[in-house]
């Protein structure tokens, strides 16, 4: 069962911030920002209300073997300077950044060996996984009807990993399919995602036009307990959508294990009104989580209200496409866009 998504509020994320500050004054703004997915203005504007300064005072370079014990870490275990210390450990101390990862490993451990290790380990994921810092010109909206493919040359060809689009449900919309198929296997990447949320109805005429071009991975359950829309020909009170995920070519092996259903969390007052076929914005950032990494270029080519497009920059470090035949519905997705970087 996946994990419900629970947006919080800007009084929590200040008293986050503040606690975090008090148990770790030692580290410095970016660290903390990085660590609680916060801005690092944020982070100095209560380093200043809670202490008079707004940033950390620079460390000591520790190229004497005095300078070490000058550290906060140092003076919250003054333990450490009555042992006799081997080369190796005193090493370890000098080494820029130990002393941080100390105070950061706060009641894990006290041992500088294995707060290096950790430490390295780190710093190699790092320049694995570079962070992605995205911004307002990473966000390209436009006008784009799914049936004109000339509509959609701004984007380069195999250069989107996810494409995640909720389809409209009613059987006039079936031969939409058969185009979404043929513009996904232009646009995604090798091993690329084509992620659709799709009424059981029209399961059977998708199924066949996604297959003509792209590879079957799987089919989610999206649950909607309340239930939705009654589907009288059929006599079925609907309990659950699909979400049918192909892939351009073979799977990426490299993609985490995640379970096939997916519960969204009750719906906000700002989850609904902008659009007939507007969906939950929390439960749209678990789908890009589930579906994507950091770093990944997402799109959605029927965007509607946009929900898929703000919740790309939620789950944040991923450029965000999004188009629609309908100018209205762009023009209040960029509206939403600029929104969500004033409240940044």
């Amino acid at each position: 069962m996946s994990k419900q998504i629970k947006q919080i509020s800007r009084k929590d994320k200040q008293s986050l911030i503040k606690s975090t500050l008090r148990s770790n004054q030692g580290l410095s703004n970016k660290k903390i920002a990085r660590l609680l997915g916060v801005s690092p203005t944020s982070v100095s504007k209560y380093r200043l209300e809670l202490f008079g300064v707004s940033k950390l005072d620079p460390l000591p370079d520790y190229k004497d073997n005095e300078d070490w014990t000058q550290h906060i870490w140092v003076k919250q275990h003054p333990e450490i300077l009555n042992k006799k210390l081997s080369d190796r450990t005193l090493k370890c101390l000098r080494t820029p950044g130990l002393l941080d990862k100390l105070v950061e490993l706060e009641g894990v451990t006290v041992s500088p060996r294995l707060a290096l290790t950790l430490l390295r380990k780190e710093q190699r994921e790092q320049k694995k996984n570079p962070a992605i810092t995205v911004t307002e010109d990473d966000v390209q909206l436009f006008v784009a009807n799914l049936k004109i493919e000339g509509d959609y040359d701004r984007i380069m060809p195999n250069s989107i990993d996810l494409i995640l689009v909720d389809m409209m449900y009613k059987a006039e919309y079936a031969d939409l399919y058969p185009y979404l198929a043929r513009i996904s296997e232009k646009l995604l990447k090798p091993n690329g995602s084509l992620v659709v949320m799709c009424g059981q109805l029209l399961l059977p005429q998708a199924m066949k036009a996604l297959g003509e071009h792209l590879t079957y991975n799987w089919c989610h359950a999206y649950m909607t307990p309340n239930g939705t829309q009654l589907v009288h020909p059929r006599r079925v009170i609907p309990k659950w959508k699909a979400i049918l995920h192909y892939v351009k070519g073979a799977p990426n092996k490299k993609t985490s294990y995640t379970p096939d259903i997916h519960i969204p969390p009750p719906r906000d007052a700002d989850d609904s009104g902008l659009h007939p076929y507007q969906q939950s914005l929390p439960a749209f950032v678990e789908l890009i989580k589930t579906f994507s990494v950091e770093g990944d270029t997402i799109m959605d080519v029927c965007m509607g209200s946009s929900t898929t497009i703000i919740a790309g920059l939620i789950a944040g470090g991923r450029k965000v496409f999004g188009s629609d035949a309908d100018p209205q519905a762009v023009a209040t997705a960029k509206r939403r866009v600029k929104e969500f970087w004033i409240s940044v």
